[in-house]
């Protein structure tokens, strides 16, 4: 079940009819919109929602309210509900809210980027109010704020109530004149103001001195003021309150003390016990309140709260929705709990089945919890738990299972898995092994299938973050032989992790785990499963010299997202940078740079260390060289090493600082890619031995030693490394192996092994056109290519070309068929050499299956064969493919 918003957390505060006019303020705040920050600072009670509320209401400029609370500390939820705020201002994006979809907490800056980026779409400038901010304690959320005020979009101003200063930039704002401020002695109420209050709001009928003495004793604060005025409002004579006036003295926190217990005290005893009985809900409403308190007039005696000012605040402009002030509902509260927990269990329980009936799963948990009904509250969290996890709603899970005792989460087998799961997603790894080992050493009995399945997952989870493949692979297959077909969270994560463990051992059949992982992601409307999982199946679709199809299947991914017009979720730059990175390896430049400029602009908001994001810009550096800028491209892979060095990710730094010394090679700094590797401190030995993430690597290592003269060296490593490819089927990466080697014998004066090698990096590149692997190649090997032109003769006169040799005019591929091929039998030629069956590549070319039969069979006639694989060996031999 999706979470519901509290859309009343979205509304500012109704007026008060007879609210007092303070134009001198909103003169200032008016002034003030013409920087970056409105901030307005006091302790409680001093009117700073009010004095906001009205002024925007009268300001010209458009504005959107959040009232904050404290669960908002929680960075995905306080950003979903900003999210849906500034969703009420024409032209705002919704990259925002499409990022908060996925499974997966977002760092900070991802957030903000993606909030400022969607308010510079909006059509008119607006104001985004946050109200309450001292509530906020979380420093995600704090930098969150500094970030979007350093960047700040021109459309947008922000307000900010609070009684405390924030954690924000305020000395620099300052300092610049962007910032306006309402402080304490600026909110406090003049003479005048209060004698209007006592008097003409109040209805107090006092005397100058008396309205002095108060404004004097009290120092112009609002909330003492209006609790004074509520404990005269009960005083006959006029000796009773000249004597209350006299005796009004004290602190804060003694009027706190003292006006409250005299409000409260003064109400009728069914008044106050509807207060104290409702003083469990954090909001409310009147059949909220019936059902709390049993009491059926509920309606009216919210109505008599609000004309009477009794500190219950309006949330909705049809004063349907309620609040108590935040100073008296700490009171009501502080007064409860004197009582006895059976009473306030059963209030909490109340108000959990009513949230529930109506739809508010997180309320309706909350609140078994706070009744202490644990075995209630395990079943609800059973209920919502896989939704949560689906959706990427982590904290709060965490929260709820944390809010158990300890016995409880050890005594409940799905609990304790679903806190595991909970404790990896939230980042808190060493807390998941462990709970994950107690799992493990404390058997349950009489265990589920499907908990089997699922307690599997979660130690193939943590066997994939230990980095071991095999048991990962392992438990992966155990989990899914036990997982059932509704088990879609648990099931998904699985099947990416049995594919990406199958990766690492270097077994392609982890496509199908990707495949399965995608339609899952597909039936739950989940991004993350289908561009995760498409992102891991292209990568070995790539390695494995499948260019087109992997070609194919991010087009597929994003065909089902602009089916779902949902095409600036973050989570499309994966299939965006893989578009990329398959045009580049085919010097597709131009198509290259654009997929990867989108790719990288939707994943900044994922955070640097997405793949997508990473990769981007590890191609677009190979871009920048290839237009000349070498400088450019030596510092974008500086600034992405930097980038991942600061997450603590050694060996993916070392991986890059290895692409960055290939940069250098490149661009025919030897010096600096020796310096470069003499600071890795790596040696040959521990290198050779390769994985599928250390074998791309491990060439260009060997490559070093080419460009070093090592010749021997490289070879010993490069003989090695081809028994590994070729096991494992890594066709694009046997490419640059068989390359190396023709340039290292090459270098050593055996020309013929050196054409032997050329001829095989030729023949596997030209199927799927790797052409950049021999453009990007610095070591020597071009004049070697007219030796091997009898392989593949377009494809080597295409490098041929590329490289600026002269050549011949090429013959007309055409002229080579008695009868050519129409460029429609073309296209489906090159769909005959993906795994499609006839009647998925009639769907994907919107033809019928007999047409695509039709065209078919003219194929093999001018082609001169009689089955698919030969026609596509017949095709590729003539450089139609």
């Amino acid at each position: 079940m999706a979470e519901i918003l509290l859309q009343t957390k979205l509304f500012a505060p109704p007026l008060r009819p007879l609210a007092i006019a303070r134009p001198h303020l909103i003169h200032k705040l008016n002034t003030g919109l013409n920087g970056k920050l409105t901030l307005v600072s006091a302790p409680a009670g001093f009117g700073k929602t009010t004095l906001v509320s009205s002024w925007l209401r009268q300001c010209e400029r458009p504005f959107v309210w959040l009232s904050l609370d404290e669960d908002d500390n929680d960075l995905m939820r306080f950003f979903t509900y900003v999210a849906a705020a500034v969703q009420q201002i024409q032209g705002v994006s919704k990259t925002l809210q499409s990022l908060l979809q996925a499974t997966q907490p977002m760092p900070f800056k991802s957030l903000a980027t993606a909030l400022i980026n969607d308010c510079l779409t909006a059509s008119i400038p607006f104001a985004l109010t946050l109200d309450d901010y001292h509530v906020i304690t979380e420093t995600a959320v704090h930098e969150a704020i500094s970030f979007l005020l350093d960047n700040l979009p021109p459309q947008l101003h922000l307000v900010i109530t609070s009684r405390t200063d924030p954690l924000l930039p305020l000395s620099r704002l300052r300092a610049r004149g962007q910032m306006t401020e309402l402080r304490t002695d600026d909110l406090r109420f003049t003479a005048q103001e209060a004698a209007d209050f006592l008097q003409q709001v109040m209805g107090l009928k006092l005397s100058a001195e008396q309205v002095s003495a108060l404004g004097s004793r009290t120092e112009g604060w609002i909330a003492g003021l209006q609790m004074a005025s509520l404990s005269m409002q009960g005083l006959q004579s006029e000796v009773d309150i000249t004597t209350f006036v006299t005796d009004f003295t004290g602190s804060h926190r003694y009027i706190f003390d003292y006006l409250t217990d005299e409000v409260l005290t003064q109400r009728p005893s069914g008044t106050r016990d509807f207060l104290l009985q409702t003083a469990v809900l954090d909001r409310f409403c009147a059949s909220l309140c019936e059902a709390v308190t049993g009491m059926n007039n509920s309606q009216t005696l919210l109505s008599q709260l609000d004309d009477a000012n009794l500190f219950i605040v309006p949330l909705d402009d049809q004063r349907r929705w309620y609040r108590y002030h935040h100073l008296f509902a700490d009171l009501l509260r502080q007064r409860l709990k004197q009582q006895d927990q059976f009473t306030l269990s059963q209030l909490h329980l109340r108000a959990s089945h009513w949230f529930q009936q109506n739809g508010f799963m997180p309320e309706t948990v909350q609140h078994a919890l706070a009744a202490q009904a644990y075995e209630q509250a395990c079943d609800l969290i059973m209920v919502v738990a896989p939704e949560m996890l689906n959706k990427g709603n982590y904290a709060d899970l965490y929260k709820w299972i944390e809010a158990l005792p300890d016995y409880f989460k050890a005594d409940h087998s799905d609990i304790s898995i679903y806190y595991a799961w909970v404790l990896f997603l939230m980042g808190e790894i060493e807390d998941a092994f462990q709970q994950v080992e107690r799992i493990i050493e404390r058997p349950f009995a009489n265990l589920s299938v499907i908990t089997n399945g699922r307690l599997a997952a979660l130690r193939a989870y943590k066997s994939h973050l230990s980095q071991d493949p095999h048991s990962t692979q392992q438990l992966a297959l155990e989990a899914l032989q036990h997982l059932g077909d509704s088990d879609d969270f648990f099931r998904m994560r699985t099947l990416i992790l049995a594919g990406h463990a199958k990766l690492m051992l270097g077994d392609a059949t982890g496509t199908e785990d990707y495949r399965h992982a995608i339609q899952l992601g597909q039936r739950l409307n989940n991004p993350f499963g289908v561009f995760v999982g498409t992102s891991y199946l292209t990568r070995i679709l790539f390695d494995t010299g499948q260019r087109r199809e992997a070609l194919f299947a991010c087009q597929r991914a994003i065909e089902w997202c602009e089916s779902r017009q949902e095409l600036e979720t973050p989570l499309i730059s994966y299939a965006y940078t893989e578009l990329g990175r398959l045009h580049y390896e085919a010097n597709e430049l131009e198509k290259a740079e654009r997929y990867l400029h989108q790719g990288l602009t939707l994943s900044e908001s994922l955070g640097p260390l997405a793949w997508s994001n990473a990769t981007a810009k590890l191609y677009l550096a190979g871009l920048q060289h290839i237009h000349g800028d070498d400088e450019t491209a030596v510092q974008t892979l500086t600034d992405l090493v930097e980038t991942i060095r600061e997450a603590n990710l050694p060996e993916v730094v070392v991986y890059l600082e290895l692409e960055k010394m290939d940069m250098l090679l490149r661009i025919g700094d030897v010096a600096g890619a020796e310096r470069l590797i003499a600071s890795l401190n790596l040696t040959a030995s521990q290198l050779q031995l390769s994985d599928s993430e250390k074998a791309a690597g491990n060439l260009i290592y060997c490559r070093f030693l080419v460009a070093q003269n090592k010749m021997r060296q490289a070879i010993t490593i490069l003989d090695q490394l081809e028994e590994i490819l070729s096991v494992r089927q890594w066709h694009k990466l046997l490419v640059h192996l068989h390359l190396l080697q023709a340039c290292a014998f090459k270098g050593l004066g055996d020309e013929k092994t050196a054409v032997s090698h050329l001829t095989e990096a030729v023949e596997l590149a030209a199927a799927e056109n790797w052409q950049r692997a021999f453009l990007d190649e610095v070591g020597d090997f071009a004049d070697l290519l007219p030796a091997v032109r009898s392989a593949v003769p377009a494809f080597v006169d295409t490098l041929k070309t590329a490289l600026g040799f002269k050549q011949p005019k090429p013959v007309a591929i055409t002229n080579q068929l008695p009868d050519p091929l129409s460029e429609r039998e073309i296209e489906v030629l090159s769909m005959l050499a993906t795994h499609l069956s006839g009647p998925e590549i009639a769907d994907h070319l919107h033809i019928s299956l007999n047409t695509f039969k039709t065209h078919t069979k003219n194929i093999y006639s001018k082609l001169g064969v009689k089955r698919r694989n030969t026609a596509v060996a017949r095709a590729q031999q003539l450089g139609l493919l």
